[in-house]
């Protein structure tokens, strides 16, 4: 038996006893598993076909997966012994079967004493002295996987126990070729650890005009580049990305784990200026050597619009949040020319934006305006200032405010 590795520590005593004895570490002496390759090194027993996996259920007796090895015993005067094993037969019956990127042979297995196993030569033209030897096996079965559509012909021999070579299944070789086409009885795999099969095929159109589609059911590990020529539908995890074009476009999650496109040049946004598509808003990037990458600014909706003093405006139901409020003068004009000596400063202000009573997602605020003046006023023929040096004027209002 093959070298059994030392048990951790954390196996249980009871799998741990089990498997001490299957190794002979435990119990009587002589106490020990054997296995199939060493019964048939041994020359005592030979497995029945080829088998690729384990048996998806359990094997009842040791003869359904091995069989013994037919020796001719003569008796002598001295007590006995075993004679040589038989001249192995020509091999027989050889025919192939191409599946996707392979091609399964099976031929007629041997019937003569002392059989060991089996060659299987190959070659791209019809010629069996330019063929080569590509597998040896015991059993009557084997699949050359070529992983091509290449046309190939095979021939087949056996050999005995004492190394004794007989003869090929014939003269001409048994054409085999690989297929690019793969029918659903080529996606049956055989494991253990297989619950169920992971394809499936689906009619996803009507009875009447169906259009059948393979189903993939399980998780899909790709090592390397993908081409995808349409993607009906899909969903990324969160850490995973989609790049397009060079790095250029990102399908990806932020930090914060909400989806997000980012757009920027070749390579990435490694040292690239980016933008960033995310919860609907767009943010921008700038990259410097000695900084890194610097927000530069969010991109909003502005809406624009002339508002007179105390007057209730209503700003368009296309803000989520609060929106921020800009005033800017439409016009000034001299305050008073007679005075040109005198200061003047406008002021302008405005309420805080509200949710609007009657639409939904509106807001509504009020503006308001006044010019702040100072300096030295005519008044009853006698120059006076005015208190505190200040008078105020409302635009929407022609008179003085003391």
């Amino acid at each position: 038996m093959a070298k059994f590795p030392a048990l951790p520590a954390t196996v249980d005593r009871y799998v741990r006893e089990f498997l001490n004895r299957l190794a002979g570490r435990s119990g009587n002496a002589g106490d020990r598993a054997v296995l199939h390759s060493e019964l048939a090194e041994l020359g005592l027993a030979k497995e029945k076909g080829q088998r690729l996996s384990l048996p998806a259920s359990a094997v009842g007796s040791i003869t359904d997966t091995l069989e013994p090895v037919q020796s001719i015993v003569t008796v002598t005067g001295d007590g006995g012994g075993t004679t040589a094993p038989d001249a192995p037969t020509p091999a027989a019956g050889l025919s192939s079967n191409g599946i996707f990127g392979a091609v399964i042979l099976e031929w007629d297995a041997p019937a003569y004493n002392g059989h060991n196993h089996t060659e299987v030569w190959r070659a791209q033209v019809d010629d069996r002295a330019q063929a080569s030897l590509v597998h040896e096996t015991n059993g009557s079965r084997y699949t050359d996987v070529t992983g091509n559509t290449t046309l190939h012909y095979y021939w087949v021999r056996h050999v005995n126990s004492a190394g004794q070579v007989g003869g090929f299944n014939a003269l001409a070789g048994t054409a085999g070729q690989g297929t690019a086409i793969i029918s659903l009885a080529d996606l049956m795999l055989e494991s253990p650890e297989l619950s169920e099969q992971p394809f499936s095929v689906r009619n996803i159109g009507t009875e009447g005009s169906p259009d059948y589609v393979l189903v993939f059911n399980g998780y899909l590990a790709v090592n390397g580049p993908v081409n995808i020529s349409q993607l009906q539908s899909g969903e990324l995890q969160n850490g995973t990305a989609l790049t397009v074009g060079q790095g250029s476009i990102e399908l990806s999650t932020g930090s914060d784990g909400f989806g997000q496109m980012v757009i920027t040049g070749s390579g990435g946004i490694a040292t690239n200026d980016y933008l960033v598509l995310k919860e609907g808003r767009i943010e921008s990037y700038i990259y410097t050597a000695s900084s890194g990458h610097v927000r530069y600014k969010e991109v909003r909706r502005t809406e624009s619009g002339i508002g007179r003093h105390n007057q209730s405006v209503v700003i368009p139901a296309y803000f989520k949040s609060q929106p921020t409020i800009n005033l800017y003068p439409r016009d000034i004009t001299v305050y008073n020319a007679d005075y040109p000596d005198q200061s003047q400063r406008l002021e302008l202000y405005h309420s805080t934006p509200m949710p609007h009573g009657a639409i939904e997602g509106a807001w509504v605020f009020k503006p308001y305006a006044r010019l702040l003046a100072g300096g030295w006023q005519q008044d009853g023929g006698q120059e006076r200032p005015l208190p505190g040096g200040q008078q105020y004027h409302h635009l929407y209002q022609r008179r003085w405010i003391r």
